[in-house]
């Protein structure tokens, strides 16, 4: 973590120049950036859901919005597809997803692709109701 006394000493490392410093700081700022934006949406184990993929897996399970191929596949537990259509990260980490829905999906929306049809129907339900 870069504080006043890493900043004090940074400047004289740098022989003083305020650009020098700058860039210590913009530097410091972007690593910052970059830990946030690496942040898993969801942790299980070694295995984590990317941030990226956190907007697709709540507009499925809170507004009953049907999600892409990939996790169509996940939530209708269709090991093999689920495998042939995740990119290489998503690959790596699917026993994050199955801990996801298990753990903390609502049991009606995952399981089989008759629950994905039936809860991705609810939302039709309501949007006529309006």
């Amino acid at each position: 973590m870069l504080t006043a006394a890493n900043h004090r000493s940074a400047r004289t490392r740098f022989d003083g120049s305020p650009v020098k410093t700058i860039l210590l700081w913009r530097g410091a700022i972007q690593q910052k950036e970059n830990l946030i934006m690496e942040r898993p949406f969801y942790l299980f184990r070694s295995f984590s859901i990317p941030e990226r993929m956190k907007a697709s897996i709540e507009r499925y399970v809170i507004g009953h919005v049907e999600p892409g191929d990939f996790l169509c596949a996940v939530i209708d537990n269709d090991l093999s597809s689920a495998c042939m259509r995740a990119d290489d990260e998503n690959l790596d980490n699917l026993p994050a997803y199955v801990a996801y829905f298990y753990n903390d999906a609502p049991s009606a929306c995952w399981g089989s692709k008759e629950k994905r049809l039936a809860w991705t129907v609810l939302q039709t339900v309501a949007a006529n109701m309006k």
